[in-house]
């Protein structure tokens, strides 16, 4: 059972576009830190990051005017950010734990049918949530320059730097842990989108603890203990709305070919490619982002509703 601790005032329920904190404790006792901003009864947007970042790369969505029209919730993964770090790695390999994470969040906070907008490592926690939740209790389902934990066949880019990246980043160095950030981040985005973005960028990779980094590289395991290789087997209950959006020059992996597999694979899904845009769209080109969002959640939520 989810446990929700608010830290939100009376004046910031009036104000429904501030930014109101709160934590919500999974199912195994791992507390997820939580930010939302927008009207509790507007339609809702649950936003996962990517692998060292956190809800606050999510912050030209919950600072937008999007803010006045929906309700925005974006959570800190386990691992990440300021949500709990849990020492044992088995609290990071098994599918339907991270799954539960999700649902307790969208269950502490009574979010009915949100859109999941899932970045990057996002991905494949949307789809341990399919395989673990099934697909019913969402309205639609949009992808941000993610290939879905192998949803989709992937070309990289950076695969060198990201991987002398990460090793630093794993190095019992401080020195070479902030160079691995460094240089990870810039990985991130064709041109930084403002000044802090670098910054928050590195300081949310450098919260991400090395043993948790080594913990995800693990294997995922299924609901009955199967190692999962690929979420390809998860194609058919992908009926929802989705929506597909890449980089043209992201440093992470080729976005054109990413977005010509998804048109190939889920020929029913909106697939919208941002040819200056790197592995960050959201927040490189955040005005065509949370308008093409905005849209999205509008014709998501009036589909008729995906089957379990």
């Amino acid at each position: 059972m989810a446990l929700l601790f608010s830290s939100a005032s009376a004046t910031d329920a009036a104000e429904d576009t501030s930014i109101r904190f709160s934590s919500v404790t999974s199912t195994d006792g791992v507390v997820l830190s939580v930010s939302e901003s927008g009207p509790r009864e507007a339609p809702a947007v649950l936003f996962l990051h990517g692998i060292g970042q956190s809800r606050t790369s999510w912050r030209r969505q919950l600072e937008s005017p999007l803010a006045q029209r929906l309700r925005l919730v974006a959570m800190d993964l386990r691992g990440h950010g300021d949500s709990g770090k849990p020492a044992a790695p088995t609290a990071y390999l098994r599918a339907c734990q991270w799954a539960d994470d999700v649902r307790a969040v969208r269950e502490a906070l009574g979010l009915e049918r949100p859109v999941l907008v899932a970045w990057s490592f996002g991905g494949l926690v949307a789809m341990n949530y399919v395989r673990c939740e099934g697909a019913g209790s969402l309205a639609g389902l949009a992808l941000v320059a993610s290939s879905g934990g192998r949803l989709v066949p992937t070309t990289p880019t950076g695969a060198a730097q990201a991987r002398r990246a990460s090793r630093d980043m794993l190095a019992s160095d401080l020195r070479l842990n902030l160079a691995g950030a460094q240089a990870f981040a810039r990985l991130m985005t064709a041109s930084a989108p403002d000044a802090a973005w670098e910054q928050e960028a590195v300081a949310a990779l450098l919260q991400l603890p090395a043993y948790v980094r080594r913990a995800m590289e693990g294997a995922q395991y299924g609901p009955t203990g199967e190692p999962i290789s690929s979420n390809e087997d998860l194609t058919p209950q992908l009926t929802l709305p989705m929506l597909v959006v890449t980089g043209g020059r992201d440093g992470l992996n080729d976005g054109h070919a990413l977005a010509e597999t998804y048109r190939t694979r889920f020929p029913a899904a909106r697939v919208v490619e941002y040819p200056e845009s790197g592995h960050s769209p959201f927040a490189e080109a955040a005005e065509r982002f949370n308008a093409d969002l905005e849209a999205f959640v509008n014709a998501a939520r009036s589909a008729p509703r995906a089957a379990d």
